[in-house]
Parts: C-alpha cells; structure tokens; sequence
C-alpha cells in the first residue's frame, strides 16, 4: 500500500513538472503573446489534464518571472521594458563576474576538458549558420562558467535569470555582425578562463554581456515586439 502511493506521488509529480516545462516552453518560443491571459480552463484542455497543475506551473511561472498574476483578473504573459531587461543584464553580470573570479579554485583538469568541449561545439554551429543550436550551446557555456563559482545557490539563481531573458536570445544575435563578434568574444572569455587570467576573461565578458543587452533593448523597444503585446490594464 505504501508503494502504490509513493508510485502516485511520484506520478501526480512527473505530470506537475511536464505541465510546468511545457508552459514555460511555449511562452520562451513565442506560442503566447506578451501580455496574452493564460486561462486555466483552456490551458487544462490544451494539454489534457486538470486544472490543477496548470494552477501549479502558473505559480511556478510567476516565480519565474514570465509571467504576471493581476488580482481579481487573473495571470498574464509578462510584458518587458528595457528597464527589466537593464536589471537582468546587471544581475547576470554580477554573478557570472564572480564566477570567473573564483574560477581556478574549481577549474579541474575535467572541467577544462568540458568547457573546451562546449566552445567546440559552439564554434561549429557558428560555421555551420545553425543559430538555434549556437543559442543552446551558448546557455550552455555560460551555465558552465556560472558553475565555476562552485556556489549552488548562485547556480539556481541563475536559473531563474537566464529563463527570464531565453525568449529574448535570438534577438541578441540576429544581425551578422553581432553573430560574428560573439564567437570571437566566447573564444576569447574561454581561453582567459582556462589560462588562468580572470581579469582579462572577466573585462570580455563584461562586454559581451553588455552588446548582448544593448541588442534585446533595442528589441523590445521596437514597434516589432510592441506590436505583439496585448494590454492588461483595460
């Protein structure tokens, strides 16, 4: 008996996460306006399940900070200003600035070989045009230089950054240029990281964060993203 309610627990669990990556998923890809109500009844039909961990991913959402909860009126594809995304930019500065730092207290010969690993793969989807994987690739790097710090609650917060900012990735990188100096910008972050000259990775980092910053602003202040916004105060 105590099995097949541990065995539903962990059903009731897996189901709550699916609906929750799901969610977060098609609001980072575009499938909902910025703005757009995110209603619990039409959510549960579209994914078949109850209204129940639809409530749960909404909450975790809203944690997130995709999304918006508005008493009386319900929860809401959150709307970015250039201000939200300033702060964002700040933080991850911050943290991926004191990651590097700490970084050759936890720089072992096998992390070297994982982060070599992943410029690798980082510069071959460069010359193969393929941005959507350069993007993954890219998460993935500085997920790892974040890591460096050895501070698992920096890692976690982190986490919640970067999914504020993932829908917003591909802006960062949609003029050839742009694409051009942000390979040559991670070549250089990784060679300084694995050398051992924090300085030097952490002043091309700085500046790579705040190009990447200046080209999602411009993003959505433009009449593009503007455009795709739905109001919620009316």
């Amino acid at each position: 008996m105590k099995s097949l309610f541990g065995n539903r627990n962990n059903l009731v669990t897996t189901m709550q996460d699916q609906v929750y990556q799901i969610l977060k998923s098609e609001i980072c890809d575009g499938t909902y306006s910025p703005g757009q109500w995110l209603q619990e009844k039409e959510l549960a039909e579209h994914l078949h399940v109850s209204r129940s961990p639809i409530r749960d991913a909404l909450r975790k959402l809203s944690n997130d900070g995709l999304v918006d909860t508005i008493p009386n009126k319900g929860t809401f594809v959150r709307v970015f200003t250039a201000k939200d995304i300033d702060e964002v930019f700040e933080f991850r500065v911050l943290l991926e600035s004191q990651a590097i730092r700490k970084s050759p207290r936890f720089l072992t010969p096998e992390m070297k070989k994982v982060i070599a690993g992943c410029l690798e793969n980082l510069k071959k989807t460069y010359q193969s045009n393929d941005l959507k994987n350069y993007i993954e690739h890219d998460t993935t790097l500085h997920s790892l230089i974040i890591s460096l710090g050895g501070n698992s609650l920096i890692e976690s917060t982190y986490d919640k950054i970067h999914s504020i900012i993932q829908p917003f990735r591909i802006y960062s990188l949609v003029s050839r240029q742009r694409f051009d100096e942000s390979i040559v910008e991670h070549e250089g972050i990784v060679s300084n990281i694995l050398a051992g000259d924090v300085e030097k990775a952490e002043e091309i980092n700085r500046s790579h964060l705040a190009l990447a910053k200046e080209k999602v602003i411009e993003y959505i202040t433009s009449k593009e993203y503007l455009s795709k916004c739905i109001r919620t105060d009316s």
